[in-house]
């Protein structure tokens, strides 16, 4: 029995951006979280979460797959 490799069906054109285009490499921002004194008081959610701006931020740190490190 053969197993084919449905992967090479894939169309690999992809547009790939300019090689001058620079990259700025940004480390991914914590979530916050609720301090420690906080948590033992309860049952609520540890992770707080980003608020929209540091949403924005993060995931337009991540919108250049294409760019080659």
């Amino acid at each position: 029995m053969e197993i084919r490799d449905e992967r090479a069906d894939v169309d690999h054109e992809v547009e790939m951006a300019d090689k001058e285009e620079v990259m700025e490499l940004k480390p991914r921002r914590p979530v916050p979280t609720l301090p420690p004194k906080e948590r033992i008081k309860g049952f609520e959610e540890i992770e707080i979460g980003y608020s929209e701006e540091q949403a924005r931020e993060e995931a337009q740190r991540c919108l250049r797959c294409d760019l080659e490190r």
